[in-house]
């Protein structure tokens, strides 16, 4: 598969991509160096707003 990089960091060209927080309900712990893995699946509804699956492992 083709991996693809978006940024919104600040310097970076403007695009129509914005910054999402997701908080979890339950604390992830991680260490240092440790890979995390997800999906984020986003639907669009017409208040700019949208419904957000997200998994992680």
């Amino acid at each position: 598969s083709v991996q693809r990089w978006l940024t919104t960091a600040p310097g970076a060209p403007t695009t129509h991509w914005y910054q999402l927080r997701c908080v979890l309900s339950q604390p992830l712990y991680v260490m240092a160096g440790q890979e995390i893995t997800g999906q984020l699946h986003l639907v669009a509804h017409n208040a700019q707003s949208y419904t957000m699956h997200l998994t992680m492992t």
